[in-house]
Protein backbone atom coordinates (compact mmCIF):
# COMPACT_ATOMS: atom_id res chain seq x y z
CA UNK A 1 0.00 0.00 0.00
CA UNK A 2 1.36 3.66 -1.49
CA UNK A 3 1.46 6.26 1.85
CA UNK A 4 -1.43 8.16 -0.71
CA UNK A 5 -3.35 5.23 -0.64
CA UNK A 6 -3.18 4.92 3.42
CA UNK A 7 -3.93 8.63 3.77
CA UNK A 8 -7.15 8.49 1.92
CA UNK A 9 -8.25 5.32 4.03
CA UNK A 10 -6.81 7.21 7.10
CA UNK A 11 -9.03 10.50 6.42
CA UNK A 12 -8.23 13.94 7.67
CA UNK A 13 -5.41 15.00 9.69
CA UNK A 14 -5.81 17.17 12.73
CA UNK A 15 -4.61 19.83 10.89
CA UNK A 16 -7.27 20.09 8.35
CA UNK A 17 -9.88 19.67 10.32
CA UNK A 18 -8.95 22.44 12.89
CA UNK A 19 -8.82 24.61 9.38
CA UNK A 20 -12.31 23.34 8.42
CA UNK A 21 -13.10 24.39 11.75
CA UNK A 22 -11.21 28.04 11.58
CA UNK A 23 -13.31 28.45 8.94
CA UNK A 24 -16.71 27.24 9.56
CA UNK A 25 -16.45 29.46 12.58
CA UNK A 26 -15.04 32.62 10.69
CA UNK A 27 -18.30 32.22 8.26
CA UNK A 28 -20.74 31.72 11.15
CA UNK A 29 -19.49 34.78 12.95
CA UNK A 30 -20.10 36.42 9.49
CA UNK A 31 -23.41 35.59 9.84
CA UNK A 32 -24.54 36.47 13.09
CA UNK A 33 -22.91 39.87 12.37
CA UNK A 34 -25.27 40.22 9.77
CA UNK A 35 -28.57 38.74 11.06
CA UNK A 36 -27.65 40.82 14.68
CA UNK A 37 -27.43 44.41 12.47
CA UNK A 38 -30.53 43.40 10.91
CA UNK A 39 -32.31 42.52 13.93
CA UNK A 40 -31.28 45.78 15.63
CA UNK A 41 -32.17 47.59 12.48
CA UNK A 42 -35.32 46.01 12.49
CA UNK A 43 -36.06 46.72 16.26
CA UNK A 44 -34.98 49.84 15.38
CA UNK A 45 -37.50 51.10 13.20
CA UNK A 46 -40.27 49.17 15.39
CA UNK A 47 -39.46 51.35 18.32
CA UNK A 48 -38.43 54.46 16.47
CA UNK A 49 -42.23 54.24 14.78
CA UNK A 50 -43.78 53.72 18.19
CA UNK A 51 -42.09 56.38 19.64
CA UNK A 52 -43.66 58.68 17.20
CA UNK A 53 -46.52 57.51 17.34
CA UNK A 54 -46.44 57.82 21.42
CA UNK A 55 -44.95 61.51 20.84
CA UNK A 56 -48.11 62.84 18.42
CA UNK A 57 -51.07 61.46 20.41
CA UNK A 58 -49.50 62.84 23.71
CA UNK A 59 -48.56 66.28 21.80
CA UNK A 60 -52.43 65.89 20.38
CA UNK A 61 -53.67 65.56 23.83
CA UNK A 62 -52.29 68.40 25.28
CA UNK A 63 -52.70 70.58 22.39
CA UNK A 64 -56.68 69.95 22.44
CA UNK A 65 -57.35 70.00 25.96
CA UNK A 66 -54.44 73.71 26.28
CA UNK A 67 -56.37 75.19 23.56
CA UNK A 68 -59.77 75.17 25.51
CA UNK A 69 -58.06 76.91 28.41
CA UNK A 70 -59.88 79.78 29.43
CA UNK A 71 -63.18 78.75 27.99
CA UNK A 72 -66.05 80.88 30.03
CA UNK A 73 -68.99 82.00 27.63
CA UNK A 74 -70.92 83.22 30.46
CA UNK A 75 -67.86 84.99 32.32
CA UNK A 76 -68.98 83.28 35.77
CA UNK A 77 -66.19 80.73 35.41
CA UNK A 78 -63.04 82.37 36.04
CA UNK A 79 -61.41 80.03 33.84
CA UNK A 80 -57.59 80.27 32.69
CA UNK A 81 -54.39 79.20 33.48
CA UNK A 82 -53.75 78.44 37.11
CA UNK A 83 -50.51 77.15 37.36
CA UNK A 84 -47.74 77.61 34.86
CA UNK A 85 -43.68 75.83 35.11
CA UNK A 86 -41.65 74.57 32.82
CA UNK A 87 -42.99 70.86 33.58
CA UNK A 88 -46.16 71.57 34.65
CA UNK A 89 -49.52 73.05 33.63
CA UNK A 90 -52.82 73.26 35.15
CA UNK A 91 -56.27 74.98 33.47
CA UNK A 92 -59.71 75.09 33.56
CA UNK A 93 -62.64 75.94 30.86
CA UNK A 94 -65.86 75.58 31.36
CA UNK A 95 -66.40 73.00 28.50
CA UNK A 96 -70.28 72.32 29.01
CA UNK A 97 -71.11 75.50 28.90
CA UNK A 98 -72.96 75.86 32.78
CA UNK A 99 -71.05 78.53 34.08
CA UNK A 100 -68.97 76.88 36.55
CA UNK A 101 -66.07 74.72 37.00
CA UNK A 102 -67.18 71.19 37.78
CA UNK A 103 -64.99 68.95 39.83
CA UNK A 104 -64.54 65.06 37.61
CA UNK A 105 -67.22 62.47 37.91
CA UNK A 106 -66.16 59.77 36.59
CA UNK A 107 -68.64 57.14 37.27
CA UNK A 108 -70.28 57.52 34.22
CA UNK A 109 -67.87 57.56 32.02
CA UNK A 110 -65.84 61.20 30.51
CA UNK A 111 -67.96 63.72 29.93
CA UNK A 112 -67.36 67.60 28.96
CA UNK A 113 -67.76 68.73 32.40
CA UNK A 114 -64.94 66.20 33.68
CA UNK A 115 -62.45 68.24 31.78
CA UNK A 116 -62.83 71.34 33.19
CA UNK A 117 -59.56 71.50 35.53
CA UNK A 118 -56.73 69.68 33.83
CA UNK A 119 -53.01 69.58 34.57
CA UNK A 120 -50.12 68.16 32.70
CA UNK A 121 -47.67 67.15 34.51
CA UNK A 122 -43.75 65.56 33.94
CA UNK A 123 -42.35 63.08 36.52
CA UNK A 124 -38.80 62.31 36.06
CA UNK A 125 -38.55 60.14 39.01
CA UNK A 126 -40.86 57.82 37.30
CA UNK A 127 -40.00 58.85 33.44
CA UNK A 128 -44.06 59.54 32.80
CA UNK A 129 -46.22 62.28 31.59
CA UNK A 130 -49.73 62.86 33.67
CA UNK A 131 -52.65 63.90 33.21
CA UNK A 132 -54.98 64.83 36.44
CA UNK A 133 -58.65 65.83 36.02
CA UNK A 134 -59.53 68.36 38.98
CA UNK A 135 -55.92 68.64 40.83
CA UNK A 136 -56.77 69.62 44.41
CA UNK A 137 -60.26 68.26 44.96
CA UNK A 138 -61.25 65.21 46.15
CA UNK A 139 -62.59 63.66 43.09
CA UNK A 140 -58.72 64.12 41.42
CA UNK A 141 -58.17 61.37 38.77
CA UNK A 142 -54.16 60.82 37.27
CA UNK A 143 -53.56 58.72 34.21
CA UNK A 144 -50.35 57.98 32.53
CA UNK A 145 -50.48 59.89 29.01
CA UNK A 146 -46.59 58.77 28.11
CA UNK A 147 -43.95 56.29 29.12
CA UNK A 148 -40.46 56.70 28.85
CA UNK A 149 -40.35 60.25 28.97
CA UNK A 150 -36.77 61.44 28.96
CA UNK A 151 -38.27 65.73 29.07
CA UNK A 152 -40.93 67.79 28.72
CA UNK A 153 -40.12 71.40 28.36
CA UNK A 154 -42.73 74.08 28.70
CA UNK A 155 -42.39 77.59 27.38
CA UNK A 156 -44.90 80.37 27.97
CA UNK A 157 -45.44 83.86 25.53
CA UNK A 158 -47.94 86.77 25.86
CA UNK A 159 -49.63 88.61 23.37
CA UNK A 160 -46.78 89.81 21.59
CA UNK A 161 -45.26 86.67 20.92
CA UNK A 162 -42.72 87.67 24.10
CA UNK A 163 -41.02 84.71 26.27
CA UNK A 164 -42.24 84.47 29.75
CA UNK A 165 -39.71 84.03 32.29
CA UNK A 166 -40.07 82.05 35.29
CA UNK A 167 -41.44 82.31 38.54
CA UNK A 168 -44.75 83.71 36.06
CA UNK A 169 -46.31 86.60 38.47
CA UNK A 170 -49.10 87.36 36.04
CA UNK A 171 -50.80 84.00 34.42
CA UNK A 172 -53.29 86.08 33.01
CA UNK A 173 -50.38 87.51 30.32
CA UNK A 174 -50.31 83.88 29.03
CA UNK A 175 -51.35 83.33 25.39
CA UNK A 176 -49.54 80.58 24.14
CA UNK A 177 -47.27 77.60 25.02
CA UNK A 178 -44.64 75.98 23.35
CA UNK A 179 -44.19 71.85 24.69
CA UNK A 180 -40.90 70.29 23.37
CA UNK A 181 -41.84 66.61 24.43
CA UNK A 182 -38.81 63.53 24.54
CA UNK A 183 -39.20 60.61 24.63
CA UNK A 184 -36.29 57.67 25.13
CA UNK A 185 -37.62 54.43 24.51
CA UNK A 186 -35.45 50.81 25.01
CA UNK A 187 -34.90 48.83 21.52
CA UNK A 188 -32.84 46.04 22.69
CA UNK A 189 -28.81 45.30 22.64
CA UNK A 190 -28.73 48.17 25.15
CA UNK A 191 -29.67 50.74 22.64
CA UNK A 192 -32.75 53.99 23.17
CA UNK A 193 -34.59 55.43 20.54
CA UNK A 194 -34.80 58.86 21.57
CA UNK A 195 -36.77 61.47 19.78
CA UNK A 196 -37.89 64.77 20.83
CA UNK A 197 -41.35 66.63 19.26
CA UNK A 198 -42.62 70.13 19.56
CA UNK A 199 -45.55 71.78 19.47
CA UNK A 200 -47.10 75.27 20.21
CA UNK A 201 -49.98 76.15 21.15
CA UNK A 202 -52.37 79.38 20.89
CA UNK A 203 -55.06 79.66 23.48
CA UNK A 204 -57.37 81.35 21.91
CA UNK A 205 -59.84 81.82 24.73
CA UNK A 206 -57.49 83.91 26.44
CA UNK A 207 -57.33 86.22 23.93
CA UNK A 208 -60.72 86.98 23.95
Amino acid sequence: MTPLTCRRQCGFSLIELLIVMAIVSLALGSIYAVFASAAKSNTDNEVTAEVMNHLRTSLGYMEADIRMAGLDRFGTADAGIEAASAIAIRFTADRNLDGAINAADLSDGIQEGDLERITYAYDSATKRLWQCLSEGTPNESWDTVANHVADLQLRYFDENGMLLSFPIADLARIRSVEISLTIAQPSGFNRRVVRTATKSVFIRNLSM
